[in-house]
């Protein structure tokens, strides 16, 4: 009724909240009833600060869709190598070497570029999120609202995306080989 808009009354051993709201409710309904709204703020304000954006689903979407498209160019570039190579492809196969032997071949030098990659990638990809991570304690520190972050990188997991980069990527070589065989020598 006017200026004021709310009352905070703090709780002691004889006032609790139970008894503050009984003696108020009992004073709206003498006063018949003004229109007042009891609103448990502090409770609404952390059950809404709880429930923030799933960011783990987006990074995990958006590493998918990165993976995939590295996948399809390990694919291309692979296929433009093999095309650039088809002369000494048709002599092989010309001379008496198999199509599964070659194929074999040319998984076996994918199998090598691809662990050497994924070894440079492991160690640049260690130095690019460290990298991140500083600028995010520093530079973009208003992006966080915390500096508190720190990278945490453990063998288990180098060794896991490590194996599991380069099983993608033998894996992608050899469809891609597989859906060449039909070519003529």
């Amino acid at each position: 009724f006017g200026l004021t808009t709310s009352y905070r009354v703090p709780r002691t051993a004889e006032l609790t909240e139970e008894r503050i709201t009984k003696l108020v409710v009992q004073a709206m309904r003498d006063a018949g009833n003004p229109g007042f709204v009891f609103a448990p703020v502090r409770r609404q304000a952390l059950r809404a600060s709880s429930g923030t954006t799933p960011f783990d689903g987006l990074f995990l979407a958006l590493s998918f869709f990165i993976i995939a498209a590295a996948l399809i160019l390990v694919s291309l570039l692979f296929q433009l190598g093999v095309e650039q190579r088809a002369e000494e492809a048709g002599t092989l196969l010309a001379t008496g070497m198999t199509q599964q032997r070659l194929r074999r071949l040319w998984t076996t030098e994918g199998l090598a570029v691809a662990a050497v990659g994924a070894l440079l990638g492991a160690a640049v990809g260690v130095a690019y999120a460290a990298l991140m991570i500083e600028g995010l304690k520093s530079w973009w520190v208003g992006a966080i609202a915390t500096p508190f972050l720190s990278l945490h990188v453990t063998t288990k997991s180098l060794v896991f995306g490590y194996v599991l980069g380069v099983l993608a990527c033998v894996v992608t070589i050899a469809m891609r080989l597989r859906s060449m065989r039909k070519l003529s020598i």
